[in-house]
């Protein structure tokens, strides 16, 4: 089953937009990015949607780190955590795509 990314998403009463940044993600390598003060999701639009799909899992617990943690998750257990949850979305059939 694939659940479209919203172009907004709530975290914590907080919105965040959810934006596709091909340029600046592709010269910085790398496939997604967060931002607390501008309450942004930013996601590299021409990775595979398996690939988008953890890229957008990995972003989206940065955010909730930020609202609810405070910062305190380090970026390799967002890594393993990102991942985790992926591949039991996958397992269940569910890919977040754009």
């Amino acid at each position: 089953m694939e659940i479209k990314i919203p172009d907004k998403i709530q975290v914590g009463g907080f919105q965040f937009d959810v934006e596709d940044e091909e340029e600046e993600l592709h010269s910085k390598n790398c496939w997604g990015d967060s931002s607390n003060a501008l309450r942004r999701i930013r996601l590299y639009p021409r990775q595979k949607p398996v690939e988008l799909s953890n890229s957008f899992i990995h972003e989206l617990l940065h955010c909730i780190d930020y609202i609810y943690i405070e910062k305190e998750i380090t970026e390799d257990q967002i890594r393993v955590l990102a991942n985790g949850l992926h591949q039991a979305f996958e397992s269940m059939g569910i890919r977040f795509v754009r």
